[in-house]
């Protein structure tokens, strides 16, 4: 009965927007490098951090059909996976990125006895006019979708199988749930992530996947990154953790049982849904913009995009 009210209850606030819960799909964690989802799927993000040769037009033509060639045989076999692309450009942050960047040079001229700091500091100034800081990450989906429906019958099993026999008192929306795993997405999951970075590594991009914590810190920081000190860690199974306490019935207490859920973890100032455009978080406004792909006679880089949408 609990369970099913808790359904109730988080369906009715991912409907309506109520709470910061009900804009996250994660709940727990898949060991050190990989995320679970609310319906037992996987979840795995990937850094790609940028190519390592310079690219012409011949080499552009090329990697863009590689890319289409691999993309289409991961995507393109039904519902089994999804890949996200966020990309980030945000000039606000462009001068402390420079200023992270230079440092190791600063400290190494320091150890060698060089005095560069007018040097550094004037690169400081003006290379905020011609750079922008970016982010590029792919986040890998794998949902139980992709499933035979009694591979899928059976998950659900065992998944309720592991809960009840945990004696501890049931679950919230509030905290993250460790029996959501579907053990028959892992190899799977894992196979199309070892696939991702292979292939692309091979054609020159550097691409890594992020340990959970790292991601953690990285969404929390595109999401809110005023309030996401470098120090941050999220609480997640594996981290310390007070040791629940008995109950007289013989039930562990669930304050000391479930770790708190990602909602509040990656959101800490929450949403507000200002319009049917509009989301505030934070002291920032929100707003998507659509692009339509003209019938271009020729490949284009995508900052005039963003050239245009600052102007």
């Amino acid at each position: 009965m609990a369970s099913w009210l808790a359904e109730l209850q988080g369906l009715f606030a991912q409907t309506f927007g109520l709470d910061v819960e009900a804009y996250t799909s994660l709940t727990t964690i898949e060991e050190e490098d990989c995320f679970v989802t609310k319906d037992g799927g996987l979840m795995s993000l990937m850094q790609l951090r940028g190519h390592l040769r310079v690219v012409g037009v011949e080499e552009l033509d090329r990697l863009t059909g590689a890319l289409e060639a691999l993309l289409g045989t991961i995507v393109g076999g039904g519902p089994a996976h999804i890949l996200d692309v966020a990309f980030t450009s945000d000039p606000a942050a462009t001068p402390a990125e420079i200023r992270r960047l230079l440092k190791r040079s600063g400290d190494t001229a320091r150890r060698q006895g060089l005095d560069l700091r007018d040097v550094l500091a004037e690169r400081e100034r003006h290379l905020p006019t011609y750079t922008c800081a970016e982010t590029v990450y792919l986040t890998l989906w794998t949902t139980p979708a992709g499933l035979p429906p009694a591979t899928r019958r059976r998950a659900q099993s065992e998944q309720r199988q592991e809960a009840e026999r945990f004696p501890a008192l049931g679950l919230t929306r509030d905290q993250q749930n460790p029996f959501a795993r579907n053990r028959y997405l892992v190899d799977a999951h894992r196979s199309v992530v070892k696939t991702l970075i292979n292939d692309l590594a091979h054609l020159g991009f550097e691409l890594a996947v992020l340990p959970v914590t790292t991601a953690c810190r990285a969404i929390r920081a595109e999401v809110d990154p005023e309030w996401t000190p470098a120090e941050w860690t999220p609480v997640l199974p594996g981290a310390p953790w007070p040791a629940p306490r008995e109950r007289p019935e013989g039930i562990l207490d669930a304050a000391g049982c479930w770790f708190p859920a990602f909602g509040a973890q990656l959101i800490p100032r929450g949403m507000e849904i200002l319009d049917d455009r509009t989301v505030r978080v934070g002291d920032r406004l929100y707003q998507p913009f659509y692009v339509d792909l003209p019938q271009l006679t020729e490949v284009q880089r995508f900052e005039r995009q963003l050239q245009r949408v600052r102007a």
